[in-house]
Formats: structure tokens, C-alpha cells, sequence
């Protein structure tokens, strides 16, 4: 036995010494959307490449490349996944297509199944996993302990492989045929401005795009030029600023209501951080003559659970009730089966953010929410404006699971055991939020009252009321953008 327990020490020793030589530990989070380097040279460049090449079959080899130097930007070998993983789909694809058996088609689902899972495992939740495996066997008294590596996550990850594995699925229901052009598949995989946090699209409404090459009119390329502003000032003016109220919060945590001030701050920051993102990525995809879908639509403003997740991440969301909740039953068996089946599908949406159990319990929240209003028609026994305000208030108490997730312990952020003197009065933490929340919120409301985002009513401005809002947005983020700007909250998903 103690021969046993020394070789396994010497081999964990020999792999994580190896992984340290390898500089595997660490990663680069690529290029940003918010660098300079990314806005003034690397957009501009592959947007002349491409407009070049548009009429030639050299267009998607544009894409592929502009996409792998955006997706390695730093650490080179992340690229070697993004590329296992388009190779493995479309081959399974062509393969599936060809196969003339339900069995055969099943057995190459299955392949891709594990294989994408698998990845997501190995990278997202191997550590997490052999923590617990020993944790387990401490208390069953067991004296020998498995190795443990922390294999650094790929950023975008999760959204790729559910990209890739959704062309799959779509092809073994005959919704979709096999891409028969491997430059095209690997253009849609890897397509720079929603590579690393989506949204998450299907190739039946991507791929035709890359194909056939949409020509770019003027006024989408403005839109383009708009979204991408918008979407700047969200991230730096607003999410970044909340950033730093958020840790000026935790600091000052004993002040009354700081913690409230957190909660309302995150709740404002992942909002305008993620919103922000895919407000950029939507607008350089424009410039290429490219639609992405949208991922929100006023989420705050909405009515009830299910109502919040047709607004909240519009992409993850239709994906787990695609290709997970109706897959499991969804409505079709009875009131108790679908509350089991609202709950299950929201706890693995929860584990999909992270090997995390606030991620997990963050997931089980919003399904036992979906059960609740499915049980009890909350929204339809209150005025809409008070249904509203309830609503956003379970979704502000989600967001405190969802920010322990992030950042540790939920006691050691709402509770801790030792509490700095405060260096600021109250009054100026719940300025801050007023201050950096209110651009979002007016907008917000004005487009909600249309039935639309706000970068919806942007072809309804007249030639000069554009050429202000671009104007206040630009020195917006001059003035008032965070100086020490922080990474998009979805990166690290």
C-alpha cells in the first residue's frame, strides 16, 4: 500500500511539473474588444482584408485566420481546441448525413456528446471534481488522496462547443444538412466577434451568412458603427465604474445597506458587461455584412420568470430549451413532471457558468422560480408595474448566488468575520449607483415602452440627433469611462 501511495505521489509530481515547463497553467484572455490594438488595428485590418476578398473564394479563409489570431492572441496553443473541436463536428457531420441507420446516426451523436462534453469537463471541471472525490474519501478516513490539477480554463470554451455540438444535433434531427465546405464550418466556429461569450448561434442562421457573403449596405454598417459605441460605453462607462463600486462596497462593508448597494451594483455591472459585449459583437459582425441574433431584450423589465429568460441571454437560454428541456419531456407529461424538468434544465444551465456550487444553487433559484410561478400566477394576481418590481427583486437576490460564484465564499463577502473601518460615507456608495446606472436604466425604459432595445430606435433617429447621441456616448467614455478597465464578466465561462 505505501508502495502504491509513493508511485502515485512521483506521478502527480512528474505531470504538474511537466504542465508548469509546458506554461500550460496560464492563458492570455486573447485580444479585447476594448484595446486599442483591437479597435485601431486589428478591426480595421481584416475589415479591408475581407471587403478585398469578398467576391473570391479567399473570403472565409479572412474569417478563419482573423479568427484564430483574435481567439490565440497571447497564448497560442488554446487554438489547437478551437480546431480539434470544428474538425471532430464536421467530420461527425458528413458522416452522419451518409449514414443510412437510425443506430449509426445515434452512435456518432453519441461521439460528439462525449467528445464536446468531455472537453468541457477536462478544462471546466476536473479540479472541481477531484476535490470533491477527495474531500469524500478524507471523510470516509481514506488515507491516500487523488492528484489534483488546475488546468487553466480556454476562454470561450463553452460557447463554441455548444455552438459546434448544436450543427450536430440540428443535422441528426434532419433540421439541417451536412456543410459540405470545411473552410465554411471552420469560418462559422471560429467568427471572431462572437467567439469568446456568443451568442450562441445556429449554424442555420450563421453558416448561410458566411456562405454567401450578405453585401454590407450603409445603413447597417452605421448600425454597426452605433452598437459598437453603445456597447463601449456600457462596458467602460458603466460596467466597469459598477466594478469598482462593487469593491469599494466590499471594503466598506461596515456601512449600513453596503451590501445592499453590491447586490444592486453587480446586478447593474453583469448587465451592462455582458450586454455591453454582445452589443460589440453584433456591431463588428454588421460591418461585415453579418446579422447576429440578439441575446437581450430589456431583461429587468420583465414580468415574471419565464418572461426573464426570453430577455436574459436570448441565445443560452433557446439552446437549453431546445436541445435539453424538450428533450427531457419539457410540458408534454403532466404539471409535476414539467416542474421537475423547469428545475433539472436550470441547475445544469447553473453548472454550465462554472464548477461552482453558488453557480449550481444559482440555477436551481431560477428553476424553483419557474416551478413557483407555474404553480402560483404571481404576475397575473398583481398590478404589471408591482409584478415588475418583484421580479427584478428575485432577480437581484439570484444575482448575490451568482456573484459568490464569482468571487468565493457568500459569507466572506455578506458576512465577514473581519470588518474594515469604513473610508467612505454611505451616501457616496449609493451616488455612485445612481450615477453609473442611470444611462441604463433611461434607455432601458425608452425602449421597453417600444417593445425593443434601445439600439432598435437608432434607425428612427433623425441625421442630427444620431450625430449627438454619438457625440455624447464618445466623450461619455473619454470623461467617464473607468480608468482601470476590467475583463468581460463571461470571459471566465
Amino acid at each position: 500500500m505505501q508502495l502504491n501511495i509513493g508511485l502515485q505521489s512521483v506521478c502527480a509530481t512528474i505531470f504538474t511539473q511537466c504542465i508548469a515547463r509546458a506554461n500550460f497553467t496560464a492563458i492570455e484572455k486573447g485580444m479585447l474588444f476594448h484595446s486599442f490594438t483591437f479597435l485601431f488595428a486589428f478591426l480595421p485590418l481584416v475589415w479591408l482584408a475581407y471587403m478585398a476578398l469578398r467576391n473570391t473564394r479567399l473570403r472565409p479563409f479572412v474569417l478563419i485566420i482573423s479568427g484564430y489570431v483574435f481567439y490565440a492572441w497571447g497564448s497560442p496553443w488554446i487554438a489547437s481546441l478551437l480546431f480539434l473541436s470544428s474538425t471532430v463536428d464536421f467530420t461527425l457531420g458528413l458522416l452522419m448525413e451518409k449514414a443510412d441507420s437510425k443506430r449509426c446516426r445515434r452512435l456518432l451523436l453519441l461521439v460528439s456528446l462525449i467528445f464536446n462534453l468531455g472537453l468541457l469537463a477536462i478544462f471546466k471541471y476536473s479540479s472541481w471534481a477531484f476535490e470533491a472525490v477527495n474531500h469524500v474519501l478524507k471523510l470516509a478516513e481514506v488515507s491516500w488522496q487523488l492528484p489534483v490539477i488546475s488546468l487553466p480554463l480556454p476562454p470561450g470554451i463553452s460557447f463554441y462547443t455548444f455552438q459546434s455540438l448544436s450543427y450536430i444535433i440540428d443535422i441528426y434531427r434532419r433540421k439541417l444538412h451536412a456543410h459540405k465546405r470545411l473552410a465554411d464550418y471552420y469560418a462559422f466556429v471560429a467568427f471572431f466577434p462572437q467567439l469568446f461569450a456568443g451568442p450562441i448561434e445556429r449554424a442555420g442562421h450563421l453558416l448561410p451568412q458566411i456562405v454567401h457573403a450578405p453585401r454590407v449596405h450603409p445603413r447597417m454598417f452605421e448600425s454597426g458603427v452605433f452598437l459598437i459605441v453603445w456597447g463601449l460605453f456600457k462596458k467602460l462607462v458603466v460596467a466597469d465604474n459598477m466594478a469598482n463600486l462593487t469593491e469599494l462596497c466590499q471594503a466598506n462593508m461596515s456601512l449600513s445597506g453596503a451590501g445592499i448597494v453590491l447586490l444592486l451594483a453587480f446586478t447593474v455591472q453583469i448587465y451592462a458587461d455582458f450586454s455591453g459585449y454582445t452589443d460589440i459583437a453584433r456591431g463588428c459582425a454588421r460591418l461585415f455584412g453579418i446579422k447576429l441574433r440578439r441575446n437581450f431584450l430589456t431583461p429587468y423589465m420583465a414580468l415574471n420568470p419565464t418572461d426573464f429568460w426570453r430577455r436574459w441571454h436570448i441565445s443560452l437560454s433557446s439552446w437549453i430549451r431546445d436541445y435539453l428541456y424538450v428533450p427531457l419531456g419539457g410540458n408534454r407529461a403532466g404539471k409535476w413532471v414539467t416542474l421537475r424538468n423547469l428545475i433539472i434544465t436550470m441547475g445544469l444551465a447553473g453548472l454550465w457558468h462554472g464548477a461552482s456550487v453558488y453557480f449550481i444553487l444559482w440555477g436551481l433559484y431560477h428553476g424553483m422560480l419557474l416551478a413557483l410561478y407555474r404553480l402560483v400566477p404571481i404576475d397575473r394576481l398583481l398590478p404589471a408595474a408591482l409584478a415588475r418590481l418583484l421580479m427584478f427583486g428575485f432577480v437581484v437576490l439570484g444575482w448575490g448566488l451568482f456573484y459568490a460564484g464569482s468571487h468565493g465564499s457568500l459569507s466572506r463577502i455578506f458576512f465577514p468575520t473581519e470588518i474594515p473601518a469604513a473610508t467612505l460615507p454611505v451616501y457616496a456608495l449609493w451616488y455612485g449607483l445612481f450615477l453609473f446606472s442611470l444611462p441604463v436604466a433611461l434607455t432601458d425604459w425608452l425602449a421597453f415602452r417600444k417593445h425593443r432595445e434601445f439600439s432598435d430606435l437608432w434607425p428612427h433617429f433623425g441625421r442630427w440627433l444620431k450625430v449627438t447621441v454619438l457625440v455624447v456616448l464618445f466623450y461619455g467614455i473619454v470623461l467617464l469611462g473607468a480608468r482601470d478597465s476590467h475583463e468581460f464578466i463571461y470571459f471566465q465561462f
